[in-house]
């Protein structure tokens, strides 16, 4: 009995945690990242990068919304960053980021919907 009721905790507690999970937006992400608790260790580990539209601690934050959502879409991340950044007044970043992803096909590898050539 004891270890039935122990696998129930887990998975409510499991399934508190994906809720909570998916209810994250990227924004959360990168005000974690980037709060009083983090900056200073998240500042030290990040790599030597100029100013660009999107920088590391913003590709962290999409990264991490991205793994934990159901649909695991790096696009949907993405629109919910430019979303919030147009929500706030900002200038909102391009979408297209292929240049993001190393090893991801260009516009010229596809065949002009997506797909490999």
């Amino acid at each position: 009995m004891r270890d039935r009721s122990a696998a129930f905790r887990s998975r409510q507690h499991q399934s508190r945690i994906e809720g909570r999970a998916q209810r994250l937006e990227v924004v959360d992400f990168f005000n974690a990242l980037t709060g009083p608790e983090l900056l200073e260790r998240t500042e030290a580990l990040l790599p030597q990068h100029r100013e660009r539209e999107y920088p590391p601690t913003v590709v962290l934050a999409m990264f991490l919304k991205q793994a934990l959502s159901q649909d695991r879409s790096c696009q949907r991340a993405v629109n919910g960053w430019i979303a919030q950044c147009a929500a706030e007044g900002l200038k909102a970043p391009s979408a297209r980021t292929g240049r993001l992803l190393p090893g991801a096909p260009s516009r010229a590898d596809t065949d002009g919907h997506g797909s490999h050539a």
